[in-house]
């Protein structure tokens, strides 16, 4: 591994084990000079090389599929990201189709978790201007151009 990347326990590599590699079927952490961890999909690591979120996701994406509430709502993708009128980026963990035909980016905290500060401002700018289009690949290859409204589902 080159100096700067991590393993999946979150061990920075420094330069005199450069040479050591993961096991087998590991995923390969970096650190950048913002001080990120990504992992080789370039998805955010946290600061010990986790990928936040996924079991979490996974289990709000069960509660869509089954939960009464969520009636009708169609899962397009996950990670879609909206960018706010200055710039700032955000990215909602699951992007769904309710059945009003409104697409809703959808937050999801584990345990006692909160929305960030920035995450708030950006979901009250959507909301007061009835949404926002999305920037990226990834919305544009599922063709998610907008979204109208946010939900936050919590989970365990």
């Amino acid at each position: 591994m080159k100096s700067g990347e991590i393993d999946t326990v979150g061990q920075t590599k420094t330069a005199g084990n450069a040479g050591t590699k993961p096991k087998t079927g590991t995923n390969q952490y970096k650190q950048h000079p913002d001080a990120s961890i990504r992992d080789s999909k370039g998805r955010f690591a946290g600061k010990t090389g986790t990928v936040p979120g996924t079991p979490g996701v996974n289990k709000a994406m069960e509660t869509i599929k089954t939960d009464p509430k969520y009636k009708g709502y169609e899962i397009l993708d996950t990670e879609i990201s909206v960018k706010s009128r200055d710039g700032t980026l955000r990215r909602y963990d699951i992007v769904c189709k309710k059945p009003d035909g409104k697409i809703v980016g959808v937050e999801v905290k584990s345990g006692s978790a909160t929305r960030t500060a920035q995450q708030r401002a950006i979901d009250n700018e959507l909301l007061n201007n009835g949404g926002l289009s999305t920037t990226g690949a990834k919305a544009r290859n599922a063709g998610i151009e907008w979204i109208d409204t946010t939900e936050l589902i919590k989970v365990d």
